[in-house]
């Protein structure tokens, strides 16, 4: 199969035409930027939630219909799920860096 001029430079520039001007790439990487530092914001905010929910300053209850059940550890279990993801993904961000 014979390749022409513009599939070489589809496969040398494979980003070419996906964000439709020279630009765009410069916007999407200012927005990666933006994503990150929301993502490193919202871990801090997590972390500062799960350290509340831990020393029992804060706890997290539902009516049942039996009266108010503390559901503080469910609520900590979601929590460091949350941040165990947001520290994979920044982990992964920074390798690329």
């Amino acid at each position: 199969m014979q390749q022409s001029c513009s599939d070489t430079l589809a496969i040398a520039k494979p980003m070419d035409g996906v964000f439709g001007t020279d630009k765009e790439p410069e916007m999407a990487s200012e927005w990666l930027i933006k994503l990150l530092a929301w993502c490193e914001g919202e871990r801090e905010r997590l972390q500062r939630q799960l350290d509340m929910l831990k020393s029992g300053q804060v706890r997290i209850g539902e009516d049942r219909g039996i009266g108010w059940v503390d559901t503080s550890s469910k609520s900590i279990e979601r929590v460091v799920a949350a941040i165990s993801e947001l520290d994979q993904l920044l982990a992964e961000c920074g390798e690329r860096a």
